[in-house]
């Protein structure tokens, strides 16, 4: 089961930010580069290529806080809010590392379906 968050999350894949960061070493100190996955994924979408279902945060909660001693989220269950949880996240405009980086080659794959299945298969888990 995946808890029902009202937000999408960035995934970016570690070996494109790990080839962004190798590619950009050479550039001029003081510049920022951000590596936000643009194309975002709703945790409907996770719960779908995951085969799972999308329960309310208190039913994921609840459920969660029964299997603690089996989960390896167990020392962190003590900050899991009993309300669903908002996070503010900042805006990261990343249009220029990510077109130097697309000059380069290195391009981030789209969170979708796909990059959910193969990091789930990764981890032997389908």
């Amino acid at each position: 089961m995946v808890p029902d968050l009202p937000y999408a999350e960035d995934v970016a894949p570690v070996d494109y930010v790990a080839d962004g960061i190798v590619h950009l070493l050479g550039r001029p100190a003081g510049d920022d580069y951000h590596y936000f996955n643009s194309a975002t994924i709703g945790y409907g979408e996770i719960a779908e290529a995951m085969g799972a279902r999308l329960v309310p945060w208190g039913e994921w909660r609840a459920a969660v806080a029964g299997r603690l001693e089996e989960l390896p989220i167990a020392p962190f269950a003590t900050v899991l809010s009993e309300e669903t949880p908002m996070f503010s996240r900042p805006d990261f405009d990343c249009s220029r590392t990510e077109r130097l980086l697309a000059e380069a080659g290195i391009v981030c794959p789209p969170a979708d379906r796909d990059l959910i299945r193969a990091y789930l298969e990764a981890m032997c888990l389908i």
